[in-house]
């Protein structure tokens, strides 16, 4: 029994150890790689971390500007995480991001003689509408013509877009718009802010929603039948059919959820920080989206907050590109190198911990040689 407490306490610590090392490891990559792209290419690397950082964190203004950025981000992030877990690949969480936000406009427009009470509610209707159709394609494609889920939804990204861009150049052109937008919505129309006054009025409760949805997210997959069903198929298909799955249902049902979800964050940016349909309405957040979930290994919450984490990165990086002239390429890679630590920091601690381990079968504790000696 000693034996075993000193090898269990033994391991305990050298485990502790190799999560504490492999965080340090994908740290260096982190910071060590862009920090020298950043000084080769004439910047000072601190100087731009700490103002990113600032830029996101730094002021209760800052931070307001962070959480607006990042709840559709967060939305859509939730979004991904279920077509994945059930083991299809929705790339299209940006089409389905952009499809919501015409739902949620074309609410907004056109039933705008409504009482707030219902207006509210039929542009989140007709966003997780727009948005589960244009997933339902995708998974419809799959399942019924066998087409690749990976070609299908990356293209109706791009027919989602021009159609918007489409609309917003004619039939949607608002009167009274400077560019190709529709009219900005009514106060009615808009999200409710999470305070009446100051700077946080400019934050609206989509943010709350965000968090919301991932803890329901979470619960659906983790905690009900359909999502042992979605698990179960994203394992393994055959067995989960032999065990009374329908797969097609369950494939189809899983890109209209994650749809709709994508949706909402496209009524997000429209009812909340934007106020109208342009052009760009999803500025790459379907794409950001995708990469959170995946890097969180699909898990709902800690994916909201790495999401929200990119986002707070975009609008500290979109005041380093104002401030001090650093070009977009640069921010992106910073970005990517961001993400990249955090991915690799499990296969560095997979390797670490194989390492030990092997190493510390071949040696024996000192209270164990003792014990034996005795």
């Amino acid at each position: 029994m000693k034996r075993l407490r000193i090898r269990a306490e033994k391991f305990s610590g050298t485990m502790l150890s190799v999560k504490v090392l492999s965080w340090l490891a994908a740290l260096i990559v982190i910071v060590l790689l862009p920090g020298i792209l950043l000084a080769v290419s004439g910047f000072e690397p601190f100087a731009v971390i700490y103002n990113i950082v600032s830029n996101a964190l730094g002021s209760a203004s800052a931070i307001a500007s962070s959480l607006r950025k990042s709840a559709p981000i967060v939305i859509a992030a939730v979004g991904a995480t279920v077509a994945f877990r059930c083991g299809v690949w929705n790339i299209g969480i940006q089409g389905q991001i952009i499809m919501g936000a015409l739902g949620a406009s074309i609410a907004g427009l056109y039933l705008d003689g409504l009482p707030r009470i219902l207006l509210l509610p039929a542009i989140f209707v007709m966003a997780a509408l727009f948005g589960g159709f244009w997933g339902v394609i995708g998974g419809y494609l799959r399942q019924k013509l066998h087409v690749s889920e990976l070609i299908c939804t990356l293209l109706l990204n791009y027919i989602a877009e021009y159609i918007v861009y489409y609309l917003v150049r004619y039939p949607l052109r608002g009167a009274n718009a400077f560019g190709p937008t529709t009219d900005t919505l009514s106060a009615a129309a808009r999200l409710p802010s999470l305070a009446s006054g100051g700077i946080w009025s400019i934050v609206r409760v989509d943010i709350i929603l965000a968090f919301v949805l991932a803890a329901l997210i979470w619960y659906l997959i983790e905690a009900t039948v359909l999502g042992y069903q979605v698990r179960a198929v994203g394992v393994n298909p055959p067995a989960a059919q032999l065990g009374g799955v329908r797969i097609n249902r369950a494939v189809i049902l899983v890109m209209f959820i994650g749809g709709a979800i994508a949706g909402l964050g496209g009524m997000s940016e429209v009812a909340g920080a934007q106020g109208y349909l342009s052009e760009s309405v999803a500025d790459n957040y379907g794409f950001y989206a995708i990469a959170a979930a995946l890097i969180a290994r699909n898990k709902p919450i800690p994916t909201s907050v790495l999401a929200l984490i990119v986002g707070c990165f975009l609008t500290g990086a979109m005041g380093i590109q104002a401030t001090m002239g650093v070009p977009s390429v640069l921010v992106m890679v910073i970005l990517a190198t961001f993400l990249l630590g955090i991915l690799v920091q499990p296969a560095i601690e997979k390797a670490m911990r194989k390492a030990f381990i092997r190493q510390a079968a071949g040696q024996k504790h000192p209270a164990e040689e003792k014990g034996e000696a005795a």
